[in-house]
């Protein structure tokens, strides 16, 4: 297993302070955001203007350029609008990844074709019309039915995330079991395929959240999880990753983990 990716999570609308800057085009502001999450580790910037209605494409658009013209890592384009996915993957091809797809059959003939014209990575949620599905068998059958569309659509199977859906743990009644399963058979059976969640979904409606993100954090390093979109900025969660790396054997020889700690001591 590769070290995980991980993928900047701050610039998401749903904050009051990230909804301002994008309404006001503060590029200073979204810069800086920008820059702490790369500094922190992330290979990737989210971004995600869905709060601002008739205009979260524009201000995705340009977020988006800001991030690829300034910084020259690839943007994940994050929206419920299948229009938008569409529009701006077309612009930004195969340095963007286009978030919030569901396994519905529908959903999937039509997005991804288009995906595998332009390029784009595509994340699919392990959810369609029904939900979530509640175990992981189900979600497996749904990573299957994912894996095929992706694959009839000429997507090239390390373009494609499968996400199994992280949900609030408060809300989730057997816990987070079944989704670390959901991690692991998936890397077991589909492994040419990544899997990826949003971590901060787990500790929602939870008090210390980062204690609780930081510790599923390293839970699913160990089942396999490929991909987090995560606070990069908490460096406390960076430590976490890259000991989980480590332990869980996805760090042989701790080659990795001894270059990032000579990194930390160069930046004190």
């Amino acid at each position: 297993m590769d070290a995980i990716y991980l993928i900047g999570e701050r610039l998401n609308s749903t904050h009051s302070s990230v909804k301002r800057i994008l309404e006001e085009r503060d590029a200073a502001a979204f810069r800086a955001l920008v820059e702490a999450q790369i500094e922190g580790g992330a290979s990737c910037i989210d971004l995600n203007a869905s709060m601002l209605m008739s205009g979260e494409e524009a201000a995705l658009r340009w977020g988006a350029g800001i991030v690829r013209e300034a910084f020259g890592v690839p943007v994940m384009i994050d929206s419920p609008d299948k229009g938008i996915l569409m529009s701006l993957g077309g612009e930004y091809g195969d340095a963007c990844m286009l978030n919030s797809i569901s396994a519905d059959g529908a959903v999937l003939e039509e997005i991804l074709p288009v995906a595998a014209r332009m390029g784009a990575g595509v994340v699919v949620m392990l959810k369609d019309m029904k939900g979530i599905p509640p175990s992981a068998e189900e979600k497996l059958s749904l990573a299957a039915r994912v894996s095929t569309a992706a694959a009839k659509a000429g997507i090239a199977p390390e373009r494609l995330f499968i996400d199994p859906v992280f949900s609030p743990v408060a809300t989730a009644s057997g816990g987070m079991g079944g989704v670390l399963e959901c991690i692991r058979r998936i890397r077991e059976h589909m492994p040419a395929h990544r899997t990826i969640g949003g971590l901060s979904n787990v500790s929602f409606g939870l008090p210390e959240r980062k204690l609780i993100n930081r510790s599923f954090a390293a839970m699913a390093a160990a089942f396999g999880i490929s991909a987090l979109i995560c606070d990069t900025t908490d460096r406390e969660l960076v430590k976490t990753l890259k000991a989980s790396e480590t332990l869980s054997g996805r760090d042989r020889s701790c080659r990795k983990f001894l270059e990032w700690y000579r990194r930390e001591r160069e930046t004190q």
